[in-house]
């Protein structure tokens, strides 16, 4: 599509909020996302924040940054980092001229570049798309982008698999070529190594310790220590959740994680290390479970459960088998004639504690 081409469609979508022909979904569903986020194509300017310029994003992504700044001298590109809410925390500019072009922007440190601020741009498209974006030219909502080419992508943490950050490439949208899409993609699989090889030997364990939970239950499930908190289906705050476990004992069978103000949630606690927190703990999330430390019996778990008679048969037939096998789900499973994790559904989904 030529830059033309890009022009016109913008100018008609911004009349019409309808998606112009020629222009991929991924950009048109970034301007709709724009326009609902109330984003003025013609007065939007980054927004100036006062935050941390170090984490250890920054710390393992700026030496990978670096080397292919190398590859740029001589050229006209921009290297940015930034962190999951579009901030720019670092920067790298290969030509003065570009810099001043850029600087105008305010593509600076402590800058937001969120699609909520200033529209579909490289940095904010990609945090919001969770994948490679590629803004070229007039495909940026604020027209005063349209200078520019911005190639960005995600970066997940190798543990918590969470976005930590953002890489960012750009240039004179005159100057774009394929060769920054491959560069993205380098850069981001490259910081992301770097990361997991600065994770600590503590943070490793507790994410063997979730990955092994997880293939024993298909419950809800968080792994926290005093650094960081994995879990795929909840988010939880991790100062918060953290106090939570230290406020009971690594002897403790229950905790509640969230509050009953807000709805409640228990969940069965795993430490990674027997009889300690140091290493931190696994939680097994479960909303049917006992306000107290004791597990809930069989009776008014299922009372609290809206089962059909098969459905309370089929529970009893497990709960005797697993009663028959001391606990062991291999042989009830064999005994039932089931798989393993058919089983495992089975427990979690009549609330049956093991």
């Amino acid at each position: 599509m030529t830059a033309m081409t890009t022009t016109r469609a913008w100018e008609a979508f911004q009349q019409t909020d309808r998606a112009p022909r020629g222009v991929s979904d991924d950009v048109v569903q970034s301007w709709r996302r724009s326009k609902w986020n109330g984003v003025d194509p013609d007065k939007a300017e980054a927004r100036f924040v006062d935050v941390p310029l170090d984490s250890p994003f920054i710390r393992a992504a700026v030496p990978v940054m670096l080397k292919t700044a190398e590859l740029l001298t001589g050229g006209t590109a921009c290297l940015a980092l930034g962190d999951p809410n579009g901030t720019i925390l670092w920067r790298w500019v290969s030509d003065p001229g570009l810099a001043r072009v850029i600087s105008r922007h305010h593509l600076e440190q402590r800058f937001v570049f969120s699609e909520e601020q200033i529209g579909t741009n490289g940095v904010g498209t990609a945090l919001e798309s969770k994948k490679v974006a590629t803004v070229l030219g007039a495909a940026h909502f604020v027209r005063a982008f349209h200078e520019l080419a911005c190639v960005a992508a995600p970066v997940f943490h190798p543990v918590t698999r969470r976005v930590c950050g953002v890489v960012n490439i750009t240039c004179r949208a005159s100057e774009a070529n394929q060769f920054l899409q491959v560069a993205i993609r380098s850069m981001a699989a490259d910081v992301r190594t770097e990361l997991h090889s600065a994770a600590s030997v503590g943070t490793k364990r507790l994410l063997d310790a979730y990955l092994r939970r997880r293939a024993r239950t298909l419950a809800p499930l968080v792994a926290v220590n005093d650094k960081i908190v994995i879990s795929d289906e909840l988010s939880l705050d991790h100062d918060a959740l953290w106090q939570r476990v230290l406020a009971v004992t690594p002897a403790t069978r229950f905790v509640e994680i969230e509050a009953r103000a807000t709805g409640g949630l228990m969940a069965r606690l795993w430490p990674v290390s027997a009889g300690t927190f140091d290493d931190g703990v696994v939680l097994e999330v479960d909303t049917l479970a006992a306000r107290t430390d004791e597990p809930a019996t069989a009776t008014t778990a299922a009372e609290s459960l809206d089962l059909s008679p098969l459905d309370r048969a089929e529970r009893a037939v497990i709960l005797e088998s697993l009663a028959r096998h001391g606990g062991n789900k291999s042989h009830a499973a064999e005994e039932l004639r089931i798989s393993r994790r058919s089983l495992y559904d089975k427990i979690h989904r009549y609330g049956i504690r093991t």
